[in-house]
C-alpha cells in the first residue's frame, strides 16, 4: 500500500503488555531494532490490554492516541512490536494513512536493508550461484494472531511458485523445524546439482584443476593413458552457463563430461566404474 522510502524513516514504536508485564529491556531492544532498519525514533506509545483487540490490536482509543502522536512527530512508519494479523495491519495503515510493520516485518526489513550487502560478498568468493535457504530462527520468541487470537508461530516451508525451497522457519532452542530444514537441505541439494562423469587425457590439466575450483569432485583417480577419471557434482546454473560458454575449458568440459551411472543395487561403486564403458 506504501511505497518503501529509499532513506530512513521517522517511526513510532507500539508496544503494549499484553496479558502480563513487558520484560524491563523490551523499549531498548525495540529501538535498537528499528534503528537497525534504518528508522529515527520519533515517538513511543505503551500500554498494556488483557488480549488484543481484532480490529487493530491495539484498541481503538489507543489507535486514536497513535493517530494523534503520528501527525504530531510528523511520523511515516509505524512499528508494532507485536505480531498483527494482514487485517490489523491494514486496519492501521488505513486510520494512520503510513505505513505499518509488525516486529516480524520489521526483523525482514533489517534482512533486506543488508541483503544486497551479502549478496556482494558472495559474489566476491564465487558463491554467488550455490542453492540457498533462507533461515528464520526464533519462532519460539513470536507469535501471529490470526482471528485476534494469539497463537504461536508454527515451523514451516516456505515455496516459490516453482515449488522451490526458498525459506525455513524453526526454533534452534526447541528444535521445531529442524527436521524441515533438513528435508529440505536435502531436496534442494538433489535437484540442485548435475553429477557428471570425465574421462580426461594428460593435456586437461588446466581443466582438471578448474573442476577443483569451481566444482565438487567426488572422485578423481588416474588413468593407465596418464589421465584422471572424474566424478563430479557440479550446480545447475553453472553447468548450464558451461555449456553455452565459448571458453576453451567450458567446451572441453562439455565434450568430455557424460552423466554418472545410477548406483546398481548390492554392487560396490569402485565396481561400478570398472564396468563403466570408456571412451
Amino acid at each position: 500500500m506504501f511505497e518503501r522510502p529509499s532513506s530512513g524513516e521517522r517511526a513510532v514504536l507500539v508496544q503494549l503488555a499484553v496479558g502480563g508485564d513487558l520484560p524491563a529491556d523490551a523499549r531498548d531492544e525495540l529501538q535498537d531494532l528499528a534503528e537497525a532498519a534504518g528508522a529515527t525514533v520519533a515517538g513511543v506509545l505503551g500500554g498494556s490490554r488483557a488480549s488484543p483487540d481484532p480490529k487493530y490490536f491495539i484498541g481503538t482509543g489507543k489507535a486514536g492516541e497513535l493517530k494523534e502522536l503520528v501527525a504530531a512527530s510528523e511520523a511515516d512508519l509505524v512499528i508494532v512490536d507485536h505480531a498483527l494479523s494482514p487485517a490489523q495491519e491494514r486496519n492501521l495503515e488505513r486510520l494512520l494513512e503510513c505505513r505499518v510493520v509488525d516486529r516480524s516485518g520489521l526483523i525482514l526489513d533489517i534482512f533486506a536493508r543488508h541483503i544486497q550487502d551479502v549478496e556482494t560478498v558472495l559474489a566476491e568468493i564465487g558463491a554467488d550461484e550455490v542453492p540457498r535457504i533462507m533461515v528464520y530462527n526464533k519462532i519460539d520468541t513470536l507469535t501471529e494472531p490470526p482471528g485476534g487470537a494469539a497463537e504461536s508461530v508454527l515451523p514451516r516451508v516456505d515455496r516459490d511458485a516453482s515449488g522451490r525451497v526458498e525459506r525455513v522457519w524453526l526454533s534452534a532452542v526447541t528444535g521445531a523445524g529442524i527436521d524441515l530444514l533438513m528435508m529440505a537441505i536435502a531436496e534442494l541439494l538433489q535437484t540442485a546439482n548435475v553429477r557428471q562423469r570425465l574421462l580426461l587425457g594428460p593435456e586437461d590439466g588446466a581443466v582438471r584443476a578448474w573442476l577443483f575450483r569451481h566444482a565438487t569432485v567426488e572422485h578423481d583417480s588416474p588413468t593407465e593413458l596418464g589421465g584422471w577419471e572424474l566424478e563430479i557434482s557440479i550446480p545447475q546454473a553453472r553447468w548450464q552457463r558451461l555449456q553455452g560458454s565459448d571458453d576453451a575449458i567450458s567446451r572441453r568440459i562439455c565434450t568430455l563430461a557424460g552423466p554418472v551411472q545410477a548406483p546398481v543395487p548390492g554392487k560396490h561403486l569402485s565396481d561400478q566404474r570398472a564396468a563403466a564403458p570408456t571412451r
